[in-house]
């Protein structure tokens, strides 16, 4: 992923603070990495639940209440929520609807790491202003994100078309396709001539 500062030429590298970069990127890489790990997880997860509803039996202790699916503990004595019911539960796991919402909530969390955090770490280790860090693939995620808050369709012109010609939008899963590909991408981070890969970094310190 290729990070971007406006005029560039002009800055005073003495005031660069290169550690802090360093540890910006590596964190960035990191979280990413692990909403990769989590969206991975999920996607397995949901293919055992879906056996788990060929019987009701198995979820849900109560006979009376195996029609439904709860969020809560007893529904005899504690206050509970009713879900969904069992049928409807089976539908939507037999669909892509949960995959696709599983996309859509990496693409979200991937950009707004970015957006609220990383740009404006770098922007102040580099000494410049935040709208001078730019990310063209980030740019291009920023509308992919906001035609699914805004329910949009997705137009416009990209700023990194190579990385969306890489991508098979035909696929069986193309919002998949999106993800692994953009977690690809950030799984390296380039700015300033500088390159940090994951496997290059080193463990983050522990939490006090």
């Amino acid at each position: 992923m290729k990070v971007e500062v406006v005029d560039s030429q002009n800055l005073d590298q003495s005031q660069i603070d290169w550690e802090r970069i360093a540890r910006v990127c590596r964190e960035f890489i990191r979280e990413t990495t692990a909403s990769g790990l989590c969206y991975t997880w999920c996607r397995v997860g949901l293919g055992n639940i879906l056996g788990q509803f060929e019987s009701a039996s198995r979820l849900v202790q109560f006979q009376e209440y195996s029609d439904f699916v709860y969020f809560g503990r007893d529904p005899n004595t504690e206050q509970t929520r009713v879900g969904l019911t069992i049928d409807e539960m089976r539908e939507i796991l037999s669909g892509r609807y949960l995959d696709v919402m599983l996309c859509r909530m990496i693409v979200v969390d991937v950009y707004t790491r970015w957006e609220e955090y990383t740009r404006r770490e770098l922007s102040e280790a580099v000494g410049v202003d935040r709208c001078r860090i730019t990310c063209p693939l980030m740019g291009d995620i920023r509308k992919f994100r906001n035609s699914i808050i805004h329910r949009k369709e997705l137009g416009g012109e990209f700023h990194a078309p190579e990385f969306w010609e890489s991508i098979d939008m035909s696929a069986e899963d193309p919002g998949g396709e999106v993800v692994r590909a953009l977690l690809e991408e950030c799984s390296k981070v380039s700015i300033l001539g500088r390159e940090y890969i994951e496997a290059q970094l080193s463990p983050l310190p522990k939490e006090d």
